[in-house]
C-alpha cells in the first residue's frame, strides 16, 4: 500500500513537472508576443503530463480506498 502511494505521488509530481516543461518549451521556442501557443512538441508534452497526473490521482484514490 505504501508503495502504491509513493507511485501515485511520484506520478503526480512527474506530471506537474512535465506540464511545466510544456510551457517552458512553448515560451523558449515560440515567438508569440507573450501568448502561449502550444506547438506540436509542447502539446504532446502537456497531454503526457495531464495523463500522468490523472494516473497518479487514480492510484492515490485506490490506495486510499484499500487502506480503509
Amino acid at each position: 500500500m505504501l508503495r502504491n502511494r509513493a507511485l501515485g505521488v511520484l506520478s503526480v509530481t512527474a506530471g506537474i513537472v512535465l506540464n511545466n516543461l510544456a510551457y517552458l518549451i512553448d515560451i523558449v521556442r515560440g515567438v508569440h508576443n507573450g501568448f502561449i501557443y502550444f506547438g506540436d512538441n509542447a502539446l504532446l508534452t502537456a497531454i503526457a503530463g495531464v495523463a500522468l497526473i490523472l494516473l497518479g490521482m487514480f492510484v492515490l484514490m485506490r490506495a486510499g480506498a484499500s487502506s480503509e
